[in-house]
């Protein structure tokens, strides 16, 4: 029988979603497991304008103030919520939001690396000071990094030995797309080069269908070509230095039985929502609330943060989102369903004005 005590949060996002699937996957399971956990994204601002972000950054967008942000975060702490509290690029102004995450026990940030290379000597200390041992770069392939992104690789790159110097365990955040997809072993050998400890896939996803790469979007043969790479990248003895994770976007391992699989037997794979064993949720820096980032669409509001009489409060509506995806059960990944329904619906849409137009 699962000890429930023996639930282990390590201070990461990525890390609490994999001891999750460690429990959902077990047959035996106790009826009274259940975790609550929250990620309140809690800025737009940004010191980049990245091509086709699917968190809407920008230079010019507004974040909270310190007051507001560790009040709601207090507010989902004392509700038993562990709480993921994320700011864009970690800009000067809101170094002090660090306080925040030491009082979450949330061990890492994620940035593009210009604030590291600029600003070290004095991002570093505070970093230790509030307990955060890891960092994640978000970093493209060199055939397609500054398309994307806009900036210099090399800032990237320096910002990571950098940080591996100072003691910080490093993740690099990999954008699974059509573009990206074949160049996963000359990444992997760089990284390792690096020395860098791990090695995030990301799945591409669609939000907002006016600001994305349609074209880039994963086929179900594409899908099967990254189980290739993976399965190769866990069986190589000189890969063994790195570890690998990716977003359950992806679906099942085609190759081996793990916790995903099994989960995914008992209907209990997506995460996303609230729901027996799980709150799992998604807060935008609007201060509403979704099943997850991926499922975040104004349809799929489940809540939202207010002001209740100069106090932070936040309340449920009552909203079956699970209905709008049709055919969803917690056996797949809502998100990837999601992003395949705003894709078909954009290919339609494509066909529709080529017809009118002839």
């Amino acid at each position: 029988m699962i000890n429930l005590d023996e639930f282990n949060y390590d201070g990461r996002q990525e890390g609490f979603v994999e001891e999750t699937y460690s429990f959902l996957g077990s047959e035996d399971l106790p009826d009274n497991f259940h975790q609550k956990y929250i990620t309140i994204w809690m800025s737009r601002e940004c010191n980049s304008k990245c091509k086709h972000c699917y968190q809407k950054g920008d230079p010019r967008g507004r974040g909270w103030d310190y007051a507001k942000a560790d009040a709601v975060t207090d507010l989902f702490l004392k509700d038993g919520y562990i709480v993921h509290p994320i700011v864009n690029e970690w800009l000067p102004h809101y170094w002090d939001f660090l306080r925040i995450k030491k009082k979450c026990h949330s061990t890492e940030i994620t940035t593009n690396g210009i604030l590291i290379t600029s600003r070290y000597k004095e991002f570093f200390p505070l970093l230790h000071e509030n307990n955060i041992s890891d960092i994640k770069f978000t970093i493209f392939p060199k055939e397609c990094h500054k398309y994307i992104t806009g900036r210099k690789r090399e800032n990237v790159i320096q910002a990571i030995k950098l940080s591996l110097k100072d003691g910080f365990r490093v993740t690099l955040n990999y954008v699974v797309m059509k573009s990206t997809l074949h160049t996963i072993p000359s990444f992997v050998e760089e990284a390792i080069k690096l020395g860098v400890h791990e090695i995030y896939f990301m799945y591409y996803f669609c939000i907002d269908p006016k600001n994305n790469m349609f074209s880039q979007v994963l086929s179900p043969q594409d899908i099967k070509c990254f189980w290739k790479y993976w399965q190769m990248l866990n069986d190589s003895e000189y890969t063994q230095k790195i570890k690998f994770s990716k977003m359950a976007a992806f679906g099942l391992n085609p190759y081996n039985e793990d916790h995903y699989r099994k989960a995914s037997r008992c209907k209990r794979f997506c995460l996303a929502g609230r729901w027996e064993y799980l709150d799992f949720l998604y807060m935008d820096p609007e201060g509403k609330i979704y099943p997850c980032n991926m499922v975040s669409g104004e349809k799929y509001q489940i809540g939202e943060i207010f002001d209740d009489d100069g106090n932070w409060n936040y309340r449920f509506i009552d909203n079956n989102w699970q209905d709008k995806l049709k055919g969803f059960n917690r056996s797949m990944c809502a998100g990837r369903m999601e992003t395949n329904r705003i894709w078909h619906e954009a290919q339609k849409s494509i066909k529709s004005d080529s017809s009118t137009s002839k």
